[in-house]
């Protein structure tokens, strides 16, 4: 998974998203293979120590469970073909 550079169409957001009270990290991968190649995917990271410690995964991937190959998840949540 690459974040960042042409991988993405918004850059990565921080925010508390699991109500812990910690800041989590949400990054868009719009060349994720998840569903489909070239499906997109979003990712999201649950913030705290373990965040910094060797290459951790992510808490949550959300994806276009039907997306068709090259749909490319949007920073807008949507998936569409391009």
């Amino acid at each position: 998974m690459r974040l960042g550079g042409t991988n993405t169409l918004a850059p990565l957001q921080f925010g508390d998203v699991n109500a812990d009270g910690v800041d989590d990290i949400v990054g868009p991968s719009i060349l994720a293979d998840a569903a489909n190649t070239d499906s997109g995917a979003i990712f999201v990271w649950a913030g705290g120590p373990n965040l910094t410690s060797g290459n951790p995964a992510p808490h949550a991937t959300l994806i276009v469970s039907d997306a068709s190959a090259g749909a490319r998840l949007t920073e807008r949540g949507e998936s569409r073909q391009w």
